[in-house]
């Protein structure tokens, strides 16, 4: 069963939205960590973003990526932090539109938050996407465990954030009532 997007409260989509950027600060912060913990630099993973602007891509090698705060990083937050809210509007249409009775369920939020996560992974990790948009990107995160980790990672916060945030009443299915036909008897 669809709903028509048009019958969901606008706030829904600036919850949605909100979600998606507290899922991409959870994603940075677990993938800033990640890489500093193993000596590449903790601003690697955003300057790698940031990369996908062609005025902070490295002239040839990457070995060339800065690995400090720079104006890459501020590209690159800015870049992250727009497209985790785009991808939270994303999974909210979905979820919103095919299953709105279990959108306040973290159980089914959870089961749901694990396939989109993959299937951000897939959509990005595998190059299907990225390769031609963002090859710095592609070359220095893709090929890391931790890449998935931090798309399951931010897909189970902005799922879980929307069931925090939903009120039953936001999704409440009203069905009419049905108007009894009326037949008389005739004798």
């Amino acid at each position: 069963m669809t709903r028509d997007l048009r019958d969901i409260p606008r706030s829904w989509w600036g919850k949605c939205a909100v979600a998606g950027l507290i899922g991409g600060v959870v994603m940075a912060g677990f993938l800033m960590l990640s890489f500093g913990m193993q000596g590449h630099g903790y601003w690697t993973p955003i300057n790698a973003i940031g990369a996908t602007l062609p005025g902070y891509r490295p002239p040839s090698s990457l070995a060339t990526i800065p690995v400090d705060f720079g104006g890459a990083s501020v590209a690159g937050l800015v870049i992250h932090l727009i497209v985790s809210a785009l991808w939270g509007l994303a999974y909210g249409v979905i979820i919103a539109a095919y299953v709105p009775r279990r959108i306040r369920s973290f159980a089914w939020e959870t089961l749901y938050a694990i396939g989109w996560g993959a299937m951000l992974w897939v959509f990005s990790g595998l190059r299907l996407f990225t390769q031609g948009l963002a090859p710095i990107l592609v070359q220095v995160l893709s090929p890391t465990w931790e890449f998935f980790v931090a798309h399951l990672l931010y897909a189970l916060t902005t799922a879980w954030v929307l069931a925090a945030w939903t009120r039953r009443r936001e999704f409440s299915i009203v069905f009419a009532r049905e108007e009894a036909p009326v037949t008389t008897l005739h004798r």
